[in-house]
């Protein structure tokens, strides 16, 4: 059977690894040095590559080595493996060398962006239009003129993009970041000069880091594109390789700076396996 035809394996630890190694209780800055180093090398993989399996990296480029027909893409920071398999019985051998220690899942597990609902017609006096001035009513303003606006913390975004070009975000002084998740490879990932899918993530970001109407207009944004654009859905693969790098960038200082996650991300009914709904919200809550 063709590697094409054989839906990929995605192991997520079950034991994080600062809490196997009885790091909870250190200081963040050593949590993250810590996270760093394991992220480097594993044991792990050394077995998999004794089984048969290829080393891949999430920003190899397609043109760079041909995907081979066994390969796995380790992601150090959230502690899983995409793995690709040309037979079932090299399926088998790598989820037994992944099991007991992870959860393995089978296929790319559809999430999607939230849908819309309809509203009435709100009159001038209702929360449509006390919504109109939040900024006053939050006291974001007062916050904003006393110089509290984000600097120094790390904003990290799961969803559609951001545009980089869009009126929010141009001259803005701190950094903006943006990482392209590949649909038609979810295991490669690159930089790219920052895009929206769809428009909901630069809405998101503006929000939140927007000069003019940004919660936090000082933050520092990293923003990982992980929606396909025909469909508005995103698998489990792209999001794992995007919080990857998104925990890759927030630990590569090594110091207690903040961070904060946002994802506008769901799991649909019909995009669920009855079978495996629950292994997966177990892999997601124990392993990330």
């Amino acid at each position: 059977m063709s590697s094409d035809r054989l839906p990929p394996l995605i192991a997520i630890r079950k034991t994080p690894h600062t809490l196997r190694a009885g790091k909870e209780e250190s200081s963040l800055a050593d949590r993250r040095s810590f996270m760093n180093d394991v992220a480097q090398s594993s044991t792990r993989s050394e077995r998999l590559e004794e089984i048969g399996f290829r080393a891949l990296s999430p920003s190899m480029q397609k043109d760079e080595v041909p995907a081979p027909k066994n390969g796995y893409v380790r992601l150090g920071h959230v502690g899983a493996y995409i793995i690709n398999a040309d037979t079932d019985q090299s399926r088998e051998d790598a989820a037994s060398e992944l099991q007991p220690d992870y959860f393995v899942l089978s296929g790319e597990q559809l999430l999607s962006l939230p849908t819309t609902q309809g509203t009435k017609k709100r009159s001038d006096k209702g929360p449509a239009a006390r919504a109109k001035q939040w900024p006053e009513w939050t006291n974001i303003r007062v916050a904003h003129e006393e110089g509290i606006k984000g600097a120094g913390v790390k904003v990290m975004l799961l969803d559609t993009g951001c545009d980089a070009d869009h009126a929010q975000f141009s001259g803005r002084t701190s950094r903006i970041k943006f990482q392209f998740i590949d649909p038609r490879n979810p295991a490669r990932s690159r930089d790219k000069r920052g895009f929206d899918t769809d428009g909901h993530g630069t809405h998101v970001s503006s929000i939140i880091a927007g000069k003019d109407i940004g919660v936090s207009p000082e933050v520092d944004l990293f923003v990982a594109s992980v929606i396909e654009s025909e469909t508005v859905l995103a698998s489990l693969q792209r999001i794992l390789v995007g919080l990857d790098w998104l925990i890759r960038e927030a630990n590569h200082s090594g110091g207690d700076e903040p961070f904060l996650l946002n994802m506008s991300l769901g799991f649909l009914p019909e995009h669920l396996n009855h079978a495996h709904s629950q292994l997966l919200m177990e892999s997601m809550e124990s392993g990330i």
